[in-house]
């Protein structure tokens, strides 16, 4: 009986449209940045009603921060294009697939300045976390900053410049020498060199300690194409279809009942389960198990309470010995009344 319910429940349009989220799946390894400049990933922020557009390299941490006055496919371009002037053109670009990085000029951008664009799914910053990180911090020096009156670029140029845990600073790894900054320093700090292997052996070791993420976590099952599903959009799951799958890993395009496309991460989709009618005989046995009419014939006991009720000065009752037919369920179970109703047997 159990499992029927479940099944009913599971199979429900309304449960399945407000239903709990997925379980956590193992955390994928990206594939490690080689050398500086490679591999960046961009983000918007907003902070004091100011548009930020966040510009951070995967292998070094050094951050570049453009301010925006929109959030336009042109605008993002040109912000790219003044950054990649200075350190020049990465292999790959890591973004969500939102508004502008989806619009086809942006595409057209990546395509002619030979990048690669690598779109993470929308509304699931653990694909991008090394942006999204990188937005907490900045948000908070720049934060801290506006409290103190100091001058935001003085700040920005001090985190670029502070080495990380066993490493360089960023600026450092980027470009192979110290920056010069209000902190007195000796001038043989400024000599430059090159030595990426320290840097590489600490990515190497971050992915590897990463997988303790994994102990409590399981991978969900690949969807298919054309295959009914559940997912997640404005803080409700909504019914849609699998129209296309990747290419990025568990990432899906889902076609919705109205007609829009929309990237989701597989944490974000569910299986659809259509509505199952339910078995009336089965339901009728398990919720409600009465006496037939014969029982209610054949029982001693149960004419002796009538006339007991019927009658109603009753001064001595006599008890009718009964025979013990043990009654089952359909399961073959032993029915065994409560103590209450020892005295009617």
């Amino acid at each position: 009986m159990n499992t029927e319910i479940e099944n009913m429940v599971s199979h429900c349009d309304i449960c399945q449209q407000n239903q709990k989220s997925n379980c956590k799946e193992p955390l994928l390894d990206r594939k490690l940045a080689e050398r500086p400049w490679q591999k960046v990933a961009i983000d918007f922020f907003h902070l004091s009603s100011v548009t930020y557009l966040l510009i951070v390299d995967y292998f070094s941490k050094y951050i570049e921060l453009q301010h925006l006055h929109h959030t336009t496919a042109s605008s993002v371009i040109n912000a790219l294009k003044t950054c990649f002037a200075r350190f020049g053109i990465p292999e790959e670009i890591v973004a969500d697939n939102g508004p502008p990085f989806d619009s086809k000029e942006f595409i057209e951008f990546c395509t002619n300045w030979d990048i690669f664009f690598n779109p993470s799914s929308p509304g699931f910053p653990c694909s991008n976390g090394q942006v999204e990180r990188c937005v907490q911090t900045v948000k908070s020096s720049l934060v801290k900053a506006a409290q103190d009156k100091n001058d935001v670029h003085l700040v920005l140029m001090e985190y670029r410049n502070t080495p990380m845990d066993g490493l360089p600073s960023p600026a450092e790894i980027l470009m192979g020498r110290r920056i010069r900054t209000l902190i007195p320093t000796l001038p043989s700090q400024y000599d430059p060199h090159h030595d990426c292997s320290a840097v590489q052996e600490r990515l190497r070791f971050r992915q590897q300690r990463q997988h303790k993420y994994d102990l409590h976590s399981r991978p969900l099952k690949p969807l298919q194409e054309n295959q009914e599903v559940v997912f997640h959009l404005n803080n409700q799951w909504c019914k849609g279809k699998v129209s296309r799958v990747g290419p990025q890993p568990r990432s899906y395009i889902i076609k919705a009942d109205n007609g829009r496309e929309y990237r989701r991460n597989r944490l974000h989709i569910k299986v659809f389960k259509p509505t199952q009618p339910l078995n009336p005989r089965t339901t009728a046995e398990d919720l409600f198990m009465a006496p037939t009419s014969s029982n209610r014939t054949n029982n001693p006991v149960a004419q002796t309470h009538l006339s007991v009720s019927n009658s109603f000065p009753v001064v001595t009752q006599t008890r009718t010995p009964v025979c013990n037919t043990a009654r089952t369920t359909r399961t073959g179970r032993t029915i065994i009344p409560p103590q209450r109703f020892v005295d009617y047997a």
